[in-house]
């Protein structure tokens, strides 16, 4: 009876290193998908000639047609608005 308590705590463990395994595999393949999602959108960057400083305004009026034009040290969004945390120079 002892052994049979035995083996059945070494297939119990086995069984949970095996979900663990599994765990840390998807948790590794979700990191390097992001890793690749972000090298191909850099990849895209470059391969557009895009400057630093349109990367550091990507952000800005993204949910307004992007920038357009600076008015007064603010960014302009294409559809009329200006910006309320992105300046211009």
């Amino acid at each position: 009876m002892r052994k049979i308590f035995i083996f059945m705590a070494l297939i119990i463990s086995i069984a949970f290193s095996v979900s663990d395994d599994s765990s840390i595999i998807n948790k590794l393949d979700l990191q390097n998908s992001k890793i690749l999602e972000k090298q191909q959108k850099c990849n895209t960057l470059i391969a557009k000639n895009t400057t630093l400083e349109e990367i550091q305004r990507r952000g800005c009026c993204s949910h307004h047609s992007g920038v357009c034009d600076c008015v007064n040290g603010r960014a302009k969004c294409c559809d009329g608005t200006l910006s309320p945390t992105c300046g211009c120079d």
